[in-house]
């Protein structure tokens, strides 16, 4: 992604380009390139003598000969080379060698949707439950994002359009709260594994708990087992015990799972 030295399109004048120029653009940054398949994240396949013998891409005589094979180790900034293979296959997409061309990936999803709980955003890397996560919705410390990191998000259209903080999921009921006795024998145990949480310092699994908690108690109150107010407050008061720091994001957390499970109304009957 292009930094603050890098000259950038204004977001108005922003064109869809074909990957050719693409990659020579690319070229021109001192970015090493090189083809991925058609419509895909993958490298571009390599040749067939490449795929039926396995050897290490340092020695393939493929890569000085200019044929793209082994992906990124294949990358160039070379025009000549580029010209050639995007004239031959102008489907191809373009993948550059982060590594040799300097550059922090920033990999970004404009998802309306909770973010995963920690154990799932870097596999095999423990974050701390004292790392911030506000900044990921849909880095993993919050900080002032940079203007130019805003009008590239703009330009590429990486913006979501969410509902004002003041608006509340609705959860239906077409009765009157039942006697909540059977719906707190429910959901208590279920807020008792949030509040928990607050013991040890990480891997609780503590959003997986909320989010569980959250729908179950949005599933009884749509069946009418159970006052939503009364539900909501319940939630929020386990949730910033365990997590006092991260009342907005426990909040976002709520508002998300009592609508799921609003639309599953959760009935007891039958149920000891």
């Amino acid at each position: 992604m292009p930094g603050p030295d890098v000259t950038r399109v204004p977001a108005s004048a922003a064109r869809a380009a074909a990957p050719h120029a693409v990659a020579r653009w690319c070229a021109e940054q001192g970015w090493p390139v090189h083809p991925l398949a058609t419509g895909r994240k993958t490298p571009a396949a390599n040749c067939p003598a490449c795929k039926d013998k396995h050897h290490a891409p340092s020695g393939c005589p493929c890569i000085p000969a200019g044929r793209p094979c082994h992906g990124f180790h294949a990358a160039t900034t070379s025009t000549t080379r580029l010209d050639g293979w995007w004239s031959d296959h102008p489907s191809w997409g373009v993948g550059a060698a982060c590594g040799e061309a300097d550059l922090i990936v920033i990999d970004i999803g404009a998802h309306a949707v909770p973010v995963p709980d920690r154990s799932r955003l870097l596999p095999g890397t423990a974050i701390q439950d004292s790392a911030n996560r506000d900044g990921l919705a849909s880095g993993l410390l919050s900080a002032p994002l940079p203007e130019w990191l805003r009008e590239e998000l703009i330009r590429t259209r990486h913006t979501i359009q969410r509902p004002p903080a003041s608006s509340r999921p609705t959860i239906p009921r077409s009765r009157r709260p039942r006697k909540p006795v059977r719906a707190h024998r429910v959901l208590d145990p279920l807020l008792l594994e949030v509040t928990d949480c607050a013991a040890p310092p990480e891997g609780t699994a503590f959003t997986e708990k909320l989010n569980k908690a959250t729908y179950t108690a949005g599933g009884l109150a749509a069946a009418g087992h159970l006052d939503e107010h009364t539900a909501r407050a319940l939630l929020r008061e386990a949730a910033d015990t365990a997590r006092p720091w991260q009342r907005a994001r426990n909040e976002r957390i709520i508002d998300d799972a009592l609508a799921a499970g609003s639309a599953r109304p959760l009935h007891l009957e039958g149920r000891s």
